[in-house]
């Protein structure tokens, strides 16, 4: 392709961000800053973990045992026209091997503003820990402990030239960087305009195009451009039960330093989900086939199924738990990747007070890579107490 995919979604992406500057009223720029309502919540936690297989090797590795500290604050801004808010988390943990020891940060932030038919949103993430904290379960080859850097921005803009149509673009980037050669750093662009009708207060549809480009950057080995038309609707139910579903088709084409490998074949890709919320508990079900980059130089096209639920059987104890399973797709399938991962969860959480919480997880993962090149599987058991403060109003 003479036009860079990748270049020409940055193009669309630095638009994106100079229009929603353009659509933000300044003045509500200004009573986001000086007139929000302005709140600050912070949580300090303790746990204590143990795991069977921490690096999910194929070869089986000594099982370890370990504390983590951490702490977070949440810091928030709202208007009737603008929303802001800033996430961040840091979590010290240290194990018997000094090896697994880490310092993860994660740094969240999002803004939004909108007028009486535009509507502007941004979101971004920063995010430094290590491959065992970040993806070891899905790496497909033998994992290694290596520092992660990555870092993502997600402009939209979007226009409502009646109250039931509504013209949207979005564009997404990013990427994700590592300090071992084990590892390849990549690079995804994307960009994406949609059209949604509400037809009445509970049923709506939208049509939707992506193109996406993955890449390789410490290498340039691989490279690949996709683009999928989609359809989607969306009913609720009722004030408590609300589903979606959207499908389509997707083609792309791979490229291995520069030489086309794969040529544009067509897959089906979808999403769906049903969500029930009542009085004391949450239940959730999710299926989605796309695109997921990883960090062994692979972009996959991963089906997956997830199922989740919370369950409150008092004020003070709380249950919850969760399975997933993946299974994964390759243009060209990689001697040691991912073909499929099974994880399962429970937990329960016993407040003593509005402030001191208890708690305890466990968690299975079981994967297997391609070319029966082996599997792996993990036990993890964690436990430990949770101290977080009243939402204080920082605004006069």
């Amino acid at each position: 392709m003479s036009f860079p995919l990748s270049l020409f979604i940055r193009l669309l992406i630095v638009a994106l961000i100079a229009t929603g500057s353009l659509v933000a009223p300044k003045a509500a720029k200004a009573n986001l800053i000086t007139n929000g309502n302005w709140t600050l919540q912070g949580t300090v936690n303790q746990s204590g973990t143990w795991s069977s297989n921490p690096l999910m090797s194929v070869n089986g590795s000594d099982s370890t045992w370990g504390s983590s500290t951490g702490a977070a604050l949440s810091l928030k801004s709202t208007t009737p026209l603008s929303q802001f808010s800033l996430d961040e988390t840091v979590d010290d943990s240290i194990f018997d091997k000094s090896s697994l020891d880490t310092v993860d940060t994660h740094t969240s932030s999002s803004y939004s503003t909108k007028n009486e038919r535009w509507n502007f949103k941004l979101g971004g993430n920063l995010d430094t820990d290590t491959t065992r904290t970040s993806e070891v379960a899905t790496i497909g080859a033998q994992p290694t402990i290596s520092k992660h850097l990555g870092y993502s921005l997600s402009p939209n803009v979007s226009f409502a030239p009646t109250q039931a149509d509504t013209f949207s673009l979005g564009g997404s980037f990013s990427a994700s960087e590592y300090d071992s050669g084990n590892y390849s750093d990549y690079r995804v662009f994307s960009i994406s305009p949609s059209y949604g009708r509400k037809f009445d207060l509970y049923n709506s549809g939208n049509i939707s195009f992506s193109a996406r480009e993955y890449r390789t950057t410490n290498d340039n080995k691989t490279k690949t451009e996709s683009f999928s038309p989609n359809v989607g609707w969306t009913t609720i139910f009722s004030d408590r039960l609300v589903g979606s579903a959207s499908i389509g088709g997707q083609t792309s084409r791979q490229y291995n330093y520069g030489v086309i490998t794969d040529e544009g074949k067509w897959s089906l890709v979808f999403s769906g989900s049903l969500s029930y919320s009542g009085q004391q508990g949450s239940f959730s079900l999710s299926a989605a086939r796309s695109q997921q980059p990883s960090g062994d130089g692979t972009d996959s096209l991963q089906t997956s199924l997830t199922a989740t639920q919370s369950y409150a059987i008092n004020p003070r104890l709380s249950l919850n738990g969760g399975i997933s399973y993946i299974t994964a797709t390759y243009p060209t399938t990689p001697i040691n990747g991912l073909d499929s991962l099974v994880s399962g969860n429970l937990g329960a959480s016993y407040k003593v007070t509005d402030w001191l919480a208890f708690t305890v997880s466990y968690k299975y993962q079981y994967k297997t890579l391609t070319n029966d090149a082996g599997t792996a599987d993990d036990h993890s058991i964690s436990f430990g107490l949770s101290l977080s403060s009243d939402v204080w109003s920082l605004s006069e």
